[in-house]
């Protein structure tokens, strides 16, 4: 279970850049551990959860908006069952009249949804009678990190703590000149070689620098 505060995580990242809090303010310090923990927790996965649609499904609707506080929708319910996931291009092929199949014509409810980006998504096919409750699982965003509140727990596993102290300070360092660039960007290693093995999302290519490429040389 989480039990790390943001106010440890600060001491710690602090230690790694020589407490220098006069170079790297407070305020500047949390916008970094609030990014760390957003890229974080994309990577992972880890904050999930399942809300429903406002309103449920309204008659012959086909397209609704992804519910907040969802920002990756992942599995869509539509009155307790599960749907299957489909995408735009399959869908079109098994179902080329898909855009005007609804239960009715087609004499079942809803079996399918098709993201449209992460903040749309489509049923197949359009429930026909309307009601019925449409629940949306997915990452959530976390709550953001403040300065008034040092004890606000960190939302990850502890396991977790020395990858967000790993991007974070490396993050703060980016206005630094090369020579301590080159040194933090060690840190930035470490961060994607972690998650490479934690990554819920198959064929994840992170973000590579040339410096990284000049140290492997």
């Amino acid at each position: 279970m989480p039990s790390a505060t943001v106010g440890q995580l600060d001491t710690r990242v602090l230690g790694r850049i020589d407490n220098n809090s006069t170079l790297y303010g407070q305020s500047e310090r949390y916008v970094y551990y609030n990014e760390a923990q957003r890229f974080l927790n994309i990577i992972t996965g880890f904050l999930q959860t399942t809300v429903p649609v406002p309103g449920g499904a309204v008659a012959n609707r086909r397209w609704y908006d992804t519910p907040a506080p969802i920002i990756i929708p992942l599995k869509v319910q539509f009155s307790g069952t599960y749907l299957h996931k489909s995408s735009l291009t399959r869908i079109g092929q098994t179902n080329p009249t898909w855009t005007q199949d609804t239960s009715a014509n087609l004499g079942y409810p809803p079996a399918s949804w098709v993201p449209v980006g992460l903040t749309k998504f489509g049923l197949h096919p359009a429930n026909s009678i309307g009601g019925g409750e449409i629940l949306v699982t997915g990452i959530q965003d976390p709550v953001l990190f403040t300065t008034s509140n040092p004890n606000q727990v960190l939302p990850f596993p502890n396991e977790y703590l020395e990858a967000m102290e790993d991007l974070s300070a490396f993050s703060i360092q980016l206005k630094e000149g090369f020579p301590l660039f080159q040194a933090a960007n060690m840190l930035y290693q470490k961060f994607m070689a972690r998650m490479g093995t934690e990554s819920r999302w198959r064929n994840l290519s992170m973000p590579v620098f040339p410096i990284e490429r000049q140290s492997t040389r």
